[in-house]
């Protein structure tokens, strides 16, 4: 339903990358299912438990977004705005 959804595009407003590779050998995809609310409540935008792996806390990315936004300080990207992009 994510890749569905996301259209196999990145859900950063900025990049838009298409996630999917067509070749003449087969198909690829590139793209990453990231946690809004980290699996682990010490990583990115982590809380309590930690956020589940449901379609709600899943935001499709690029492999560049995905560490972007992970590796950012703390409130760069916030769980609101990530809900927004998706």
């Amino acid at each position: 339903m994510l890749w569905g959804r996301a259209a196999g595009i990145c859900s950063n407003p900025t990049c838009k990358a298409d996630l999917t590779g067509l070749v003449e050998q087969g198909n690829y995809n590139v793209g990453e299912m990231a946690h809004i609310i980290a699996k682990s409540a010490k990583g990115p935008r982590g809380a309590g438990a930690g956020g589940s792996d449901s379609y709600d806390n899943l935001i499709l990315l690029c492999p560049t977004c995905h560490r972007h936004i992970d590796k950012s300080p703390d409130g760069t990207y916030t769980v609101e705005q990530l809900h927004a992009w998706k």
